[in-house]
């Protein structure tokens, strides 16, 4: 179930706006490597996000359960 309290506002929404961002550095600083910037920035940001979230579930489940 969804808990509000346990989770303000959600996780994996905010990767396309890590993707602008990364795009936006990437263009700036790195001009020539600019797509494989990109690539791996936004798939670092999915993994670290999902994590998060999976931390967030293991914890509200512990605060449940006991």
């Amino acid at each position: 179930m969804w808990n509000r309290a346990a989770h303000p506002r959600p996780v994996l929404p905010m990767v396309p706006l890590t993707y602008v961002v990364a795009l936006w550095l990437a263009s700036r600083y790195f001009p020539s490597a600019g797509p494989a910037v990109v690539y791996a920035w936004g798939g670092v940001s999915i993994l670290v996000r999902l994590a998060l979230l999976v931390r967030a579930r293991g914890r509200l489940r512990k605060m449940t359960d006991g």
